[in-house]
Protein backbone atom coordinates (compact mmCIF):
# COMPACT_ATOMS: atom_id res chain seq x y z
CA UNK A 1 0.00 0.00 0.00
CA UNK A 2 1.25 3.49 -0.83
CA UNK A 3 1.60 6.46 1.51
CA UNK A 4 -0.02 9.35 0.49
CA UNK A 5 1.58 12.65 0.18
CA UNK A 6 0.83 14.98 3.24
CA UNK A 7 -1.81 17.90 2.03
CA UNK A 8 -0.12 21.40 2.71
CA UNK A 9 -2.06 22.93 5.47
CA UNK A 10 -2.43 27.09 4.77
CA UNK A 11 -4.18 28.61 7.79
CA UNK A 12 -6.01 31.73 7.14
CA UNK A 13 -5.75 34.92 9.39
CA UNK A 14 -8.80 34.06 11.28
CA UNK A 15 -7.85 30.79 12.29
CA UNK A 16 -4.86 32.37 13.21
CA UNK A 17 -6.58 35.05 15.25
CA UNK A 18 -8.08 32.84 17.05
CA UNK A 19 -5.36 31.05 18.37
CA UNK A 20 -3.24 34.11 19.65
CA UNK A 21 -5.28 34.40 23.31
CA UNK A 22 -4.48 30.86 23.84
CA UNK A 23 -2.06 29.20 26.30
CA UNK A 24 0.88 27.67 24.21
CA UNK A 25 0.60 24.47 25.02
CA UNK A 26 -3.42 24.10 23.55
CA UNK A 27 -2.37 25.98 20.62
CA UNK A 28 0.76 23.61 20.13
CA UNK A 29 -1.81 20.21 20.42
CA UNK A 30 -3.93 22.06 18.11
CA UNK A 31 -1.37 22.83 15.54
CA UNK A 32 0.03 18.84 16.11
CA UNK A 33 -3.08 17.87 15.30
CA UNK A 34 -4.57 19.55 12.35
CA UNK A 35 -0.62 18.23 11.02
CA UNK A 36 -0.84 15.14 11.93
CA UNK A 37 -4.71 15.03 9.89
CA UNK A 38 -2.69 16.41 6.84
CA UNK A 39 0.09 13.55 6.83
CA UNK A 40 -1.92 10.76 8.06
CA UNK A 41 -5.04 11.41 7.24
CA UNK A 42 -6.08 10.13 10.89
CA UNK A 43 -7.93 12.30 12.99
CA UNK A 44 -11.44 12.81 14.49
CA UNK A 45 -12.88 14.66 11.56
CA UNK A 46 -16.24 14.62 10.09
CA UNK A 47 -18.18 16.69 7.48
CA UNK A 48 -20.28 19.67 8.99
CA UNK A 49 -24.28 18.94 7.77
CA UNK A 50 -25.71 21.68 5.41
CA UNK A 51 -22.22 23.12 4.89
CA UNK A 52 -20.82 23.27 1.21
CA UNK A 53 -17.17 21.53 1.75
CA UNK A 54 -16.72 22.40 5.56
CA UNK A 55 -15.26 20.27 7.76
CA UNK A 56 -13.92 20.10 11.44
CA UNK A 57 -11.29 18.22 13.80
CA UNK A 58 -12.33 17.83 16.75
CA UNK A 59 -8.99 18.73 19.71
CA UNK A 60 -10.48 17.87 22.74
CA UNK A 61 -13.03 20.49 23.55
CA UNK A 62 -11.69 22.62 20.34
CA UNK A 63 -13.16 22.50 17.23
CA UNK A 64 -11.26 23.74 14.21
CA UNK A 65 -13.43 24.83 11.03
CA UNK A 66 -11.46 23.99 7.78
CA UNK A 67 -12.59 23.51 3.97
CA UNK A 68 -10.20 22.26 1.40
CA UNK A 69 -8.54 23.89 -1.34
CA UNK A 70 -8.50 23.10 -5.13
CA UNK A 71 -5.50 21.53 -4.53
CA UNK A 72 -7.20 19.24 -1.96
CA UNK A 73 -5.46 20.43 0.95
CA UNK A 74 -7.41 21.34 4.66
CA UNK A 75 -7.11 25.18 4.87
CA UNK A 76 -8.23 25.65 8.81
CA UNK A 77 -10.50 28.90 8.98
CA UNK A 78 -11.58 29.15 12.52
CA UNK A 79 -11.04 28.05 15.53
CA UNK A 80 -13.58 27.59 18.34
CA UNK A 81 -14.47 25.69 21.52
CA UNK A 82 -17.28 23.15 21.61
CA UNK A 83 -20.14 25.00 23.85
CA UNK A 84 -22.19 22.18 25.27
CA UNK A 85 -26.04 21.99 23.83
Amino acid sequence: MSQLPPWRVAWTPAALDDLVDLADPLVARIRRAVQRYAETRHGDVKKLKGENQRWRLRVSDWRVLFCFAPETHPDPHRVARNQPT
